[in-house]
């Protein structure tokens, strides 16, 4: 997994919801950290990734229950 796919799968409506975005998204992180050394800017970039995206996500998520989004209609539940 990596960026230019999951922005294709963005513009391509494929992400019927926010879990399986997070998937790919931790997919990608995971992938990074298992091919690169600890002691490379690659790895460190990874853990970085990780970090602020995840945290990035979980707002998201947050954002999502607060607004009671409805995945179907795409649009706020009221």
């Amino acid at each position: 997994m990596d960026f230019s796919t999951m922005s294709e799968k963005l513009e391509s409506f494929k992400y019927s919801n926010i879990d399986i975005l997070e998937g790919d998204f931790n997919a990608m992180v995971e992938n990074c950290l298992s091919y690169n050394e600890r002691d490379t800017i690659f790895f460190r970039a990874g853990v970085t990734m990780r970090d602020k995206g995840g945290a990035i996500i979980r707002k998201a998520k947050r954002e999502i229950e607060s607004i009671g989004f409805d995945p179907d209609s795409g649009k706020p539940s009221l």
